[in-house]
């Protein structure tokens, strides 16, 4: 018979898994003209298990983010294009 302990146990780290599990889905989208900012943002998400996709110029990113699903778009407000 399982414990108490051990049932939390087993319920805590299913819930961890889903938890992982829907952050791995997870697609952004990151837009931002100064290259060295866009990969660090990029490499920070990549390193928490996230899809990103990274476009350097405002038309780039809205042309993807129209034609693509993305749970999250990160977009530098100051960025030239249209």
């Amino acid at each position: 018979r399982a414990s108490l302990e051990t049932l939390t146990f087993i319920y805590i780290s299913q819930q961890k898994l889903r938890i992982r599990s829907k952050i791995e889905s997870m697609r952004i989208l990151v837009v931002e003209d100064e290259h060295k900012i866009a990969a660090a943002i990029k490499k920070g998400l990549m390193q928490e298990s996230y899809a990103v996709d990274t476009f350097f110029n405002g038309d780039d990113g809205m042309d993807n983010a129209l034609s693509d699903e993305y749970d999250l778009v990160i977009l530098d407000r100051m960025i030239p294009g249209e």
